[in-house]
């Protein structure tokens, strides 16, 4: 805070000495936003990372330093998604169906969201799922797609404008 210029008492406090202390073997992250440092410690295999409670300075904290991190450690998966939209029916009458395609294909996660009013009620249901490989996993998407839309008597031909592919 000093060489910011941020403080005008430059005494050592007790309480600046606390703030000051990082553990033994950790990195250091200047934050550009603020004052408190993102700290990177390794314990074990594991990477900890220690930020700044204020939402600005820790979202770019976690973009500039964590993600990179992250990325450059954990494994190189792709994710995927589908979105299908089921009309006129509410969660009750598929969750049944959803189970079931749950239990098939246990590597694809389904997630729903009613939207509407109950006189024009849709149900959107996304199907998400990570591999190491694109190709198995669009081919895993459409077999767990296909099932559902079996299911649920949707047309393979009917799909959303905004179904999505993400993390090529």
């Amino acid at each position: 805070m000093n060489a910011k210029g941020l403080i005008t008492e430059v005494e050592l406090t007790e309480a600046r000495a606390g703030m000051a202390k990082v553990p033994e073997g950790s990195i250091c992250y200047e934050n550009l936003v603020g004052t408190a440092p993102a700290v990177q410690l390794r314990v074990g295999s594991t990477t900890v990372f220690l930020l700044p409670g204020v939402p600005a300075e820790m979202q770019r904290l976690f973009t500039q330093h964590v993600l990179p991190a992250i990325s450059a450690e954990g494994p190189s998966t792709v994710r995927g998604e589908r979105q299908l939209d089921y009309h006129g029916h509410d969660e009750s009458a598929i969750s049944r169906a959803l189970r079931d395609i749950a239990r098939t294909h246990p590597t694809v996660s389904l997630r729903t969201r009613v939207q509407g009013t109950e006189e024009a009620l849709t149900i959107r249901i996304r199907l998400v799922a990570e591999h190491s490989d694109p190709a198995a996993l669009d081919e895993l998407l459409e077999l767990a797609e296909g099932a559902l839309r079996a299911r649920l008597g949707i047309d393979m031909n009917t799909r959303p404008t905004d179904a999505a592919r993400m993390g090529d």
